[in-house]
């Protein structure tokens, strides 16, 4: 349990089948708002952007968030192993009010509590913090390179922290994709997630990537995705983040950039 009288309002998702997805919001009494998005997919679209996003509930938005009372029934389908968990935590009349949920299951929409956190996801992504965006970009001609941009979107700094045991800072999982469905991203994680990744060392970063900055690193295409067609990137790594209380610490993430086309005779 998290929440307190200091954070009376917490949401979050986090679990399932790899990628393991994770995200957080939590609202503080005096109506900070604060979304850790480390991987959305596959409830929280867009999936090309991951970060901290924090803005200020107004006065009246606050009062309705800790007045919702309705929360989702006991009965809902139990958290699985494959399924992650979604939960919804209240501080109310000095203790904590929780309840969670498979969030593959039947979802509790229509409980107030559980509508208005996912508005709030919603009114999230208009206020990045610290948040990086990564777009692969294909090939004007054959025989150019695959890149991948990274760009930091939000008002600060996004700090990414070195896999140690890969010995990389980013991981990339990269496979052609069928060119009659080039759109259907939400699919493709679990696929990717298997793949023999490629190793990237971002050059002279340290770790910060300066409010928009972009960095742009060439990607070796595997020898099956040589051909024309789309192809789809799976990316992993891990972002330094401070917490509300002040303590530092490393959270892995998964970016799913859009899938690009390949010019014919790759």
């Amino acid at each position: 349990m998290l929440s307190s009288a200091a954070t009376p309002f917490i949401y979050g998702r986090q679990g399932g089948s790899p990628p393991s997805s994770f995200e957080l919001l939590t609202v503080s009494a005096a109506g900070k708002a604060r979304y850790v998005a480390a991987n959305p997919w596959p409830y929280s679209p867009p999936y090309d952007e991951v970060g901290v996003y924090t803005w200020q509930v107004d006065e009246a938005e606050l009062e309705e968030i800790c007045g919702l009372l309705e929360y989702p029934s006991s009965a809902c389908a139990s958290p699985t192993y494959d399924s992650g968990v979604e939960y919804v935590e209240r501080w109310q009349d000095g203790k904590t009010e929780a309840a969670e949920w498979n969030p593959l299951a039947t979802a509790p929409g229509d409980a107030p509590v559980v509508r208005k956190a996912r508005e709030l996801l919603e009114q999230a992504r208009h206020h990045p913090t610290s948040t990086l965006r990564a777009t692969v970009i294909a090939p004007v001609r054959p025989g150019q390179e695959l890149q991948l941009a990274l760009t930091a979107t939000g008002t600060s700094a996004f700090f990414l922290a070195s896999l140690g045991d890969a010995g990389a800072d980013l991981l990339v999982r990269i496979s052609a994709i069928p060119v009659s469905d080039p759109v259907a991203v939400s699919a493709l994680p679990p696929q990717l997630v298997a793949l023999q990744p490629a190793a990237i060392w971002l050059e002279d970063v340290k770790g910060e990537i300066r409010a928009g900055q972009t960095l742009t690193v060439p990607i070796v295409l595997p020898d099956s995705c040589t051909r024309s067609g789309y192809v789809a990137a799976l990316i992993e790594g891990r972002m330094s983040l401070v917490s509300p209380s002040g303590e530092s610490y490393l959270q892995p993430l998964f970016i799913l950039p859009m899938p690009v086309s390949l010019p014919d005779s790759q």
